[in-house]
């Protein structure tokens, strides 16, 4: 789901000394928003802002992003939106560390068939209430039952295809894989 968005802050703030080589080193915490769910996957943003005035006191500065998350990988996937029936389905997957270098990895795609709703919705006509989502959007849908299923691996690019021969129908992929410390990771298409 998306996350919600949230203000910046400061979190540290303090000087320091480089080193005779230009180098310094600054440590601050970098804890979780408790309210984003560890299961959700979430990445945290830092920026490093950092001023460095030399003896004759001209000041430079630079700014450094800095990602953090409870897994060390991502992942994603796309496919086209409309598809002709006859040929197969091209599901692109994708895996990156939080920095977005490619990284190579392995796991499972599996492809859902959606439940459709038991009654037409109209988006935008029927108010959703209580929390419950528009079901006039397939995206809403719940997963049905399991169609296919195939391994992936990502080349050195963090980049690869898999082709599934699927019927006429709604569809969301689920991809499976898990980072370098074995913690899982996953994707939704």
């Amino acid at each position: 789901p998306p996350m919600p968005p949230v203000q910046p802050q400061e979190i540290a703030h303090g000087s320091t000394t480089t080193g005779t080589d230009g180098s310094f080193q600054i440590t601050f915490p970098t804890h979780p928003d408790p309210e984003i769910a560890p299961n959700n996957e979430p990445v945290f943003h830092f920026t490093v802002h950092a001023d460095v005035t030399d003896l004759t006191g001209e000041t430079r500065s630079a700014e450094l992003g800095i990602q953090v998350g409870y897994t060390a990988l991502q992942a994603s996937m796309g496919a086209n939106t409309w598809q002709e029936k006859d040929k197969p389905v091209t599901v692109t997957a994708s895996t990156r560390s939080l920095d977005s270098q490619p990284l190579a990895a392995a796991g499972t795609i599996i492809i859902h068939r959606l439940q459709q709703p038991d009654r037409v919705h109209r988006g935008g006509l029927q108010r959703t209430r209580d929390g419950q989502p528009d079901l006039s959007s397939p995206n809403n849908w719940q997963l049905a039952e399991a169609v296919a299923d195939k391994p992936f691996q990502t080349d050195a690019s963090g980049n690869t295809t898999v082709e599934f021969k699927l019927a006429p129908g709604h569809y969301r992929a689920v991809l499976a894989t898990a980072d370098r410390f074995g913690k899982p990771v996953s994707a939704l298409l």
